[in-house]
């Protein structure tokens, strides 16, 4: 059963990139120059942000193109970065929401936390945040880099829609996507990141 659960995890984190699609053109692009639909599921909510919407981790996407294609699987497995019980499905505005990761992911000092959610189920953890820094582009990748590498994880860069730079992280077990965009001197960024518990 387990070796089912790792078999399904390129499809899984094939979602994590499609909702973080989803959320970096609704965050980053003109409402007006993209046209995008996403089927909520039946307890999920979506975000409003000027003017666009961000679903939450348990939307269903029915976008047929997204900006970001899938990252190269790392073969090799490494030990997990979160450990069970999971923590409640949940969600917040303006903080991160009570049971997000932040031993694993912290955000630039200073930054500004628009919403962040995560996502539980069995042994399986969706965490998302979308939030904004006055430093620069490079700066926040630069952050991200410093934080993850030290958790042994490899970054890839990731193709992305234009004018939105995105990275992948991985450890062949757990995996994490940040992207980030420019606009009006404000760096924008969203992280979509999937995990799998280890044992208590």
């Amino acid at each position: 059963m387990k070796q089912i659960t790792r078999q399904r995890l390129p499809l899984i984190l094939t979602g994590v990139l499609v909702l973080l699609a989803v959320a970096a053109i609704g965050v980053f692009l003109a409402v007006d120059n993209t046209t995008q639909t996403t089927e909520p599921a039946p307890t999920a909510s979506p975000t409003a942000l000027g003017g666009s919407e961000i679903p939450q981790p348990t939307a269903i996407p029915t976008i047929p193109q997204l900006g970001i294609e899938n990252p190269p699987q790392s073969g090799a497995e490494s030990s997990p970065l979160i450990n069970s019980p999971l923590p409640k499905s949940a969600s917040a505005e303006g903080k991160l929401v009570a049971g997000f990761p932040t031993s694993v992911i912290s955000l630039p000092p200073g930054a500004k936390v628009v919403s962040s959610a995560i996502a539980t189920e069995g042994d399986r953890m969706q965490a998302t945040v979308v939030a904004s820094s006055a430093a620069s582009e490079n700066t926040v990748h630069g952050y991200f880099d410093g934080i993850f590498t030290a958790l042994g994880l490899r970054g890839t860069e990731t193709s992305a829609a234009p004018g939105t730079r995105a990275t992948t992280w991985s450890n062949g077990t757990d995996n994490i996507v940040v992207a980030t965009n420019v606009d009006d001197e404000m760096t924008r960024f969203s992280i979509f990141a999937l995990f799998t518990a280890g044992p208590s």
